[in-house]
């Protein structure tokens, strides 16, 4: 495994704005797996985690969720995702 960058993300801001840069922006197409914390590190806003969901299995990159022992890759719907973020988010 080669690990071209490292970032982190400030969790009081609304937004996500280097998981973005990450899957989208400065490292597009370069990066084939993304390693987070948790599903809860998704946008809080149902429409917007849904829609960067869709967008990541278009652009076929796997995010690990390590503490959550879950993979979003080609082989899990968005749904099953949303469904996984919304089981750890009532616990």
């Amino acid at each position: 495994m080669i690990i071209l960058c490292e970032e982190t993300e400030i969790r009081t801001v609304s937004h996500q704005p280097n998981l973005y840069d990450l899957c989208f922006g400065t490292y597009k197409a370069r990066l084939s797996s993304i390693i987070m914390t948790s599903l809860l590190l998704l946008p809080n806003n149902k429409s917007k985690r849904k829609d960067f969901l869709r967008k990541v299995h278009f652009e076929g990159i796997d995010l690990h969720f390590v503490l959550d022992d879950f993979v979003f890759n080609k082989n899990k719907s968005v749904t099953k995702a949303m469904n996984a973020y919304g089981d750890l988010y009532e616990m």
